[in-house]
């Protein structure tokens, strides 16, 4: 299960840009949607 890293949801404040991300991390969904998902 992958989550989007820059979901405002997670407010992680990273200390760098993502600079180099796998097509798989790119088209990760927030976390809103992981949840949801999982419920139905």
């Amino acid at each position: 299960m992958t989550i989007a890293f820059d979901d405002p949801e997670l407010a992680i404040p990273w200390p760098l840009p993502a600079a180099l991300m796998s097509q798989r991390d790119r088209e990760a969904p927030s976390l809103a949607q992981v949840l949801k998902h999982r419920e139905s």
